[in-house]
C-alpha cells in the first residue's frame, strides 16, 4: 500500500489519525480511554505538542496536532508504541493493535483549512451509522476535546482552545464559548441533513483522502519540501500520492523548458501529428526525467494526454506501444528490434532489424533518432505493406542510443 507523506517541519500542523488492526477496537474500556489520553499528555510533555483537538473513537483515534519542533515521526511512533504496550498488558494480549503506520496529513495554518480539520475531528460522533440526533449532544461524546472546548473544567492542560476559539473571532469566556457552542450546534444540524455526512464539508472528502489539506500555495510550499528530501541520498518517506503531484509538477516545468527550446507554444502542439518529432521529444522529456505517464493537469498542456484519433488510447500510450495516434484503426505495433542475426551478445556491429505488424494497402515510413529531444530523421518512406509483417533492415552503424518508430502514410 502506498503510504503518505511523513512531512517534518517545525511549526508543522498535522490531523493525524491511527485505526485498529483489521478494523478492530483499540479502545475496549473507559480504562482504555484514559489511558490513551494519559499517554497523549506524556508525548505533549517530551516533545512540546499542541493538540488542538482529538476524539477518540471505538476502532480509531483522531488528533489536530501542532509541532514546534520537527518531530511528528519520534512522537507518534512513541505515543501509539507505548499504547499498545499498556493495552496488550491490560488485557493480557500481545502483538499489532494498530493498522500498520499512522496517518498524518500537513494542514494550511489558514483559518478555513484548520478550523475544517477541528469541526472533523469535533464533528465526527455525528457522522456514525445511526446516530440518535434527538437523543444525543454532541457534548456527550465525553472522549473529545469539544467538551473541553465548552467546559473548561473538562480541559486537560495540554489542550490548547485559543487557536480555533481566536479563528472565529472568540475569547475563551463563558460568552466566546457559548456562541462556540451554538455554532457547532449549527455544524451538527449541517451533518444531519447532508445527504453524505462525511462529505457535509468540501473540505473533508481531502481530510480522509488526500495527502494535504490546504490552499495551492500551500501545497505548493509543501512539494518544495518533498523535493529537498527528495535531493538528498538517504530514499524517501514518501508514497504514491505525494510522488505524483511531486512528479507531475516536474513534468509541467519540463513541458516548459521543452517547447522552449524547440520553439514552439501551447497553441502549436494540438495542429501537430501524434507522431511527430516535437511530441515525441516532449514525452521522452517527461518520461525520462518523472514518473508522470498522464498529463500532470487537465488543460491539455501535456501530449500525453490528448487522444488525436479518437481511439480511446492517449498519444502518450501509442507513442510508447508504436502505434500512431492519429489513425484510428491503426493496430501495428514494432514487434521486435534487434541484430540481424538475432543475438545481441554475437552481433556486436550487426545492423538493426526493425520488425511491425501491417495491414494490406498502407504504407509506411521508418524513423530513427539517437537523441529524442532533436526529434526523429525518416530512413525510409514509402515502404509498402507486406501483412501480416514487414522487415526493414537498418544500414546506419548500430547505435545502443537509437530509438524507431513507424508512420503510416
Amino acid at each position: 500500500m502506498a503510504r503518505k507523506p511523513r512531512l517534518e517541519y517545525a511549526g508543522a500542523i498535522y490531523h493525524a489519525m491511527g485505526r485498529g488492526d483489521h478494523g478492530e477496537a483499540v479502545f475496549r474500556t473507559d480504562a482504555d480511554r484514559a489511558c490513551f489520553l494519559a499517554t497523549l499528555g506524556e508525548v505533549c510533555g517530551r516533545t512540546g505538542w499542541g493538540i488542538h483537538a482529538y476524539v477518540l473513537m471505538g476502532n480509531h483515534y483522531h488528533l489536530l496536532l501542532e509541532t514546534p519542533e520537527p518531530n511528528l515521526v519520534t512522537g507518534m511512533q512513541w505515543l501509539q508504541g507505548t499504547y499498545t504496550k499498556r493495552f496488550n498488558a491490560a488485557h493480557r494480549t500481545w502483538g499489532h493493535l494498530f493498522s500498520g503506520r499512522y496517518k498524518a496529513i500537513p494542514v494550511d495554518p489558514a483559518p478555513n483549512y484548520f478550523l475544517a480539520a477541528a469541526d472533523y475531528i469535533h464533528l465526527n460522533p455525528v457522522r456514525v451509522k445511526g446516530y440518535d440526533f434527538e437523543a444525543s449532544a454532541l457534548a456527550d461524546h465525553v472522549w473529545s476535546s469539544y467538551p473541553g472546548y465548552v467546559s473548561p473544567g473538562k480541559r486537560p492542560d495540554w489542550l490548547k482552545v485559543r487557536r480555533v476559539l481566536g479563528e472565529l473571532g472568540l475569547e475563551d469566556s463563558r460568552g466566546g464559548r457559548m456562541r462556540f457552542a451554538r455554532r457547532m450546534a449549527a455544524r451538527v444540524l449541517e451533518v444531519r441533513h447532508a445527504d453524505k455526512p462525511w462529505e457535509a464539508d468540501e473540505q473533508w472528502r481531502r481530510i480522509r483522502r488526500g495527502w494535504h489539506l490546504g490552499s495551492e500555495a500551500f501545497k505548493a510550499e509543501m512539494l518544495d519540501r518533498v523535493a529537498q528530501v527528495l535531493s538528498g541520498d538517504g530514499g524517501t518517506p514518501f508514497g504514491g500520492t505525494v510522488i505524483r503531484a511531486h512528479d507531475e509538477r516536474r513534468a509541467e516545468e519540463l513541458l516548459e523548458v521543452g517547447m522552449t527550446r524547440l520553439g514552439i507554444g501551447n497553441s502549436d502542439l494540438p495542429g501537430k501529428p501524434g507522431c511527430s518529432p516535437d511530441k515525441y521529444a516532449l514525452a521522452w522529456l517527461v518520461r525520462r526525467n518523472t514518473g508522470v505517464y498522464r498529463s500532470p493537469t487537465d488543460t491539455g498542456t501535456c501530449p500525453f494526454t490528448w487522444d488525436s484519433d479518437g481511439d480511446g488510447v492517449s498519444d502518450g500510450d501509442e507513442v510508447r506501444a508504436g502505434t500512431n495516434p492519429n489513425l484510428r484503426d491503426d493496430v501495428f505495433r514494432i514487434l521486435s528490434l534487434a541484430p540481424k542475426t538475432g543475438d545481441f551478445i554475437m552481433s556486436v556491429g550487426q545492423p538493426y532489424e526493425v520488425r511491425w505488424s501491417s495491414v494490406a494497402g498502407k504504407t509506411y515510413s521508418v524513423f530513427r533518432t539517437t537523441n529524442l529531444i532533436e526529434g526523429f530523421t525518416v530512413l525510409r518512406s514509402n515502404v509498402l505493406a507486406t501483412p501480416p509483417i514487414n522487415t526493414f533492415i537498418d544500414t546506419l552503424p548500430p547505435d545502443p542510443k537509437a530509438s524507431y518508430t513507424i508512420g503510416v502514410e
